[in-house]
Formats: C-alpha cells, sequence, structure tokens
C-alpha cells in the first residue's frame, strides 16, 4: 500500500496538480482563462502521424525526431511546435523523463503547455481537444488513458523513484466526472480513480512505468489482474469508493553506453555507428531509418549491417550494437534516443 503521507504539491486553480518541480514552474504560467493552441491545425494537419508516432513509418518519425532536435537546440525556448512533436514522439516511446524536459520548455508559450499537458496528465488520446486553461473537453466513455509517471522532483536524480503524485480533479468522461491521481513510490506505480458524478463509466488505464523498472505485477483493487500486458478496465459507479490500479516495479538492466560530456569520440566520429541484426529480421524497418537519422544528426557513419564475426574492419573500428529479435530491440533503440537528445539538448538536462 502507498503511504498516506505525499510530498507537498503545486496546486493550480484549474485542478491539475504536479508535484513541485520544473514541470509544474512551467504549468503555473497556465492560467483558467489560458486558450490553448489548436494542435488540430497548429501541428497535427502537418503531421497526422504524431496521433501514433510509434504505429507509423519508422523512417517517418526518425527522420523528424532529428529535425526537431536540431531546431530545438537552436532555440532553446522559442520553438514551441518542435518542442510539441519531440514531446508526442517520447511520450509514444515511454520516454516520460525527456517528455517532461520538452514540456519544462513549453512553459514560456502557455497556450503550448496548456496543450501538451492533458497528453502526459492525464495521458489523454493525442488528437483529443482541450479546453481553456488545459482542462481536456469531455472524453469518450471507455477511453484509454495513458498517463506519463508524475514528474520528478526538484534535484532528483534521473532514477529517483522518491514518491509524487500528480492529479486531475474533476475530469469530464462521458456524462460523468471523475478525479484521477497517479503516484510513484519505490516500490510501484498506482492509479486511484474516483466517480463524483454523473452516470456510470468506464475507463482504461495502462500503468506507466520509470527509466530502469518495468512492471511485473498488476491489480486491480488490490486484485490480482490475470493478463496484465492489457490495459486496466475499471467501471465507475456513483457512490462507489475509489477504485486503486496498482503495478509492482522490477529493476530492469539496461546496457546502454555513458552520455559523453563534452564531443562524441573519434572511434564514433570516424567509424560511425552501425546496427547489426540478421538480414530478414522485421525489426530493421525500426532500426535502419533509426541509425541514418542519427548518423545525418551526429554527422556520421551509420546503418544496418549483416552478422558477420569475421569482417575486417578499417583502421577506425566502427561502434556496433547488436539487436535481438525480442521485446529488449526495440528497448534499446529507445534508449540510444533517449542519451542521443540529451546529447544534443545538453542545456535541458538537470
Amino acid at each position: 500500500m502507498l503511504l498516506a503521507f505525499l510530498l507537498p504539491l503545486i496546486c493550480p486553480p484549474q485542478g491539475l496538480e504536479l508535484p513541485e518541480s520544473p514541470a509544474a514552474r512551467a504549468w503555473a504560467g497556465v492560467g483558467p482563462e489560458t486558450t490553448p493552441v489548436d494542435l488540430e491545425t497548429s501541428l497535427l494537419a502537418a503531421e497526422p502521424w504524431l496521433t501514433s508516432p510509434w504505429e507509423q513509418s519508422p523512417a517517418r518519425l526518425w527522420k523528424r525526431w532529428g529535425e526537431w532536435l536540431i531546431e530545438a537546440r537552436d532555440a532553446r525556448t522559442a520553438a514551441p511546435r518542435p518542442r510539441a512533436g519531440l514531446l508526442s514522439i517520447a511520450a509514444s516511446q515511454e520516454r516520460w523523463d525527456d517528455a517532461w524536459t520538452h514540456f519544462e520548455r513549453l512553459g514560456g508559450s502557455p497556450p503550448w503547455a496548456a496543450a501538451m499537458l492533458p497528453r502526459l496528465l492525464p495521458g489523454i488520446p493525442a488528437d483529443h481537444p482541450v479546453g481553456p486553461g488545459g482542462i481536456p473537453l469531455p472524453l469518450p466513455v471507455g477511453v484509454t488513458l495513458r498517463p506519463a509517471i508524475p514528474p520528478q522532483l526538484a534535484d532528483d536524480p534521473a532514477s529517483s523513484l522518491r514518491m509524487r503524485r500528480s492529479s486531475v480533479q474533476g475530469l469530464r468522461i462521458g456524462q460523468a466526472t471523475i478525479d484521477f491521481v497517479i503516484t510513484i513510490e519505490p516500490s510501484g506505480v498506482q492509479v486511484d480513480l474516483k466517480h463524483r458524478s454523473g452516470p456510470a463509466v468506464e475507463v482504461k488505464v495502462i500503468l506507466p512505468a520509470p527509466p530502469g523498472q518495468q512492471i511485473r505485477i498488476k491489480y486491480v483493487d488490490w486484485i490480482r489482474v490475470e493478463h496484465p500486458e492489457a490495459p486496466l478496465r475499471v467501471e465507475l459507479l456513483p457512490g462507489e469508493e475509489e477504485h486503486n490500479l496498482f503495478g509492482r516495479f522490477r529493476r530492469q538492466e539496461a546496457r546502454l553506453p555513458g552520455l559523453p560530456k563534452h564531443r562524441l569520440s573519434e572511434g564514433i566520429l570516424r567509424g560511425g555507428l552501425w546496427i547489426e541484426s540478421g538480414p530478414d529480421d522485421p525489426l530493421n524497418l525500426l532500426a535502419e531509418p533509426f541509425a541514418l537519422a542519427l548518423g545525418q544528426l551526429f554527422g556520421f557513419s551509420g546503418g544496418i549491417r549483416p552478422l558477420d564475426p569475421q569482417r575486417p574492419e578499417g583502421a577506425w573500428n566502427p561502434t556496433v550494437v547488436h539487436l535481438k529479435s525480442d521485446q529488449q530491440g526495440p528497448k534499446i533503440l529507445i534508449g540510444i534516443a533517449s542519451l542521443a537528445e540529451g546529447f544534443i539538448l545538453k542545456g535541458d538536462r538537470r
């Protein structure tokens, strides 16, 4: 069970609460009267694939990712559109810390911050409209919410599991109104749902995991779920006690290179970065455009090459990433993408 004592919150009048953090300071510029940017016309009309980036063309995804990183690097706080695009990609890949970092940089543009926060809290679909003050317009019954983990507290390290929470009071789903709270602690993540008014309503939730952790067991009202890979479904009835969804963490080791402090090594600049996998590996459809995007972003050679332990190397040995056709393959690519963002946008990292 989660402890009742929680850390202090910044509580804006809109009913959305974030823990004391850089993200909360960015959100503080949004008032009840702030009119959010219309994402349909300002972003999605030109980039419709952003409604589900991870399910679209990998070549388009990684190409735009690299272009937006360059734009964001060259215009730190004055480029809300590329930041919104990068936030959308990071959220779709469950890179929650990166998504919150991009949100922090939207603090200088409250209309964009108001439009993008619901993408992280409570995790509404990317194409759902948002009203004044960053409050989502009524969601459809049965909606699947995909919240981000609460943003890191100020001065916490990236791997911190210190207790913190975010919440939305008065979230409209159909004709019903509910309260939504997400809390993280060292043992797991919990979402609490409370019916406030209106008829019965169904909600689905995908529990998030922080970097370095995976959810191994899920519970609905403290009853273990038999099929944890599916979104957790709850029916909220008038007059009921709140429902509790809980995911227990298990540490997940990820063997990734460290982030250089200054410049890339001569080895990778001259030898390039290559991804080795089988010739018919379906993961190549995702990995090849990613390797090419990295090469264009940093100015080194890269791509896919077949496994060949006898291959002679040139004067500079390339950096090689070996991928396996399992669940770890995409996670390794996503981890490298996060490192690349951290290197390109060094000033963003605390």
